[in-house]
């Protein structure tokens, strides 16, 4: 398990969301990527993606999956923290 995903599942244990991680950890460490060319890389509509950023709808398993390839830390990460939140 690397730093990242450690840093991360400890933030999704301590209560906080999959949204709230994405918005406030993962995008700003992407180089000023944009949430369309993070939604098109995840391979998913820009609506679906900011539900999820703004805490409106969870991480599915499908979203979990896509994220853990994506960002290399694999969906397990994400799935906890869907686990978490349900």
């Amino acid at each position: 398990m690397t730093h990242v995903t450690k840093s991360r599942l400890i933030w999704l244990a301590g209560g906080r969301s999959t949204g709230a991680l994405l918005r406030e950890d993962v995008l700003p460490s992407l180089a000023a990527m944009s949430v369309s060319a993070f939604a098109r890389k995840l391979g998913v509509s820009r609506q679906i993606l900011h539900a999820v950023l703004a805490e409106r709808s969870g991480v599915s398993a499908e979203m979990a999956l896509r994220l853990g390839a994506l960002l290399g830390d694999g969906a397990q990460l994400w799935v906890v923290g869907y686990q978490h939140h349900v």
